[in-house]
């Protein structure tokens, strides 16, 4: 696990590279929890959002089967939700997700688009990153 200060961006990684063996292909990804808010310890999991069309279909316990399965073959303490786009223009009034795209909890997006994983340090997402074009 990395140190107090550094962000976990070799876990991340490697969770993602897991996903994509499942042929999962994660189009965003945010870091959340006690990683975005600045206070995570070396026993703190790392929370994530993960964006997928992948997950169109898929139930809730599917998805959470998944994104469990590439975090233990990632060997990384991850604990991700998993949405489609679709989901993260609607999310339900009052949920976590919610929260998190409102700004009310501390998000950080993970830029996955190169072959490594960069975390911005900016304390929370603009709306421009959960939208699509």
């Amino acid at each position: 696990m990395a140190s107090k200060t550094s962000l976990p961006r070799g876990e991340i990684g490697a969770f993602c590279r897991e996903l994509r063996r499942l042929r999962i292909r994660p189009e965003r990804i945010t870091l959340f929890g006690s990683w975005a808010q600045g206070v995570a310890h070396a026993g703190s999991d790392i929370d994530l959002i993960v964006v997928s069309r992948d997950f169109r279909g898929k139930g809730l316990r599917r998805r959470l089967e998944l994104l469990g399965v590439a975090a233990a073959r990632a060997l990384v303490p991850i604990q991700a939700l998993g949405y489609t786009p679709r989901e993260i223009e609607e999310p339900e009034p009052g949920g976590l997700l919610h929260s998190i795209l409102r700004g009310a909890t501390p998000a950080v997006p993970v830029d996955i688009s190169g072959p490594d994983v960069a975390i911005a340090t900016a304390s929370r997402p603009s709306p421009g990153r959960w939208r699509d074009g």
